[in-house]
């Protein structure tokens, strides 16, 4: 299965996932405050007009790729990796998939099932996510 890794954010920042750049997985990012080797160059440029650039970017590589995953620059996993979570995505082919995250376990399940919290399932629907990770899969670019 490939992936790419879509990210936009400082230039410090974003270079700390150049790892993602292995296997069947690429990455493609820009910077919005200082020019990057490898990166797209946005300067000032708003959330909303990185992620539009970074669809596009998606959009013109649909061939290529069975996911493309959506990132912030400050992404990091507590539990699992990135390539664990491509593993469940290859496994379970989701249109859309997100990791779990405090605000989706804390609010999309006890909204759910009327405020009780019950054990989390490896995989499962969500109501609320973060935008800070979301893979979608080619049929949903």
């Amino acid at each position: 299965m490939r992936v790419l890794y879509l990210i936009q954010g400082k230039a410090n920042n974003v270079v700390r996932y150049l790892h993602l750049n292995a296997g069947m997985s690429r990455l493609h990012g820009l910077t919005y405050d200082q020019p990057a080797d490898g990166f797209d160059f946005l300067p000032t440029s708003s959330f909303a007009q990185g992620r539009n650039h970074l669809f596009a970017v998606a959009k013109q590589r649909l061939d290529e790729f069975d996911y493309f995953v959506f990132l912030d620059d400050d992404v990091e996993f507590e539990q699992g990796s990135f390539r664990q979570m491509e593993l469940h995505l290859a496994k379970k082919r989701p249109a859309v998939g997100v990791p779990l995250t405090v605000k989706t376990r804390c609010s999309a399940l006890a909204v759910e099932i009327g405020g009780r919290v019950y054990p989390i399932a490896r995989s499962q629907r969500f109501h609320i996510n973060d935008e800070q990770y979301l893979a979608f899969s080619r049929d949903v670019i």
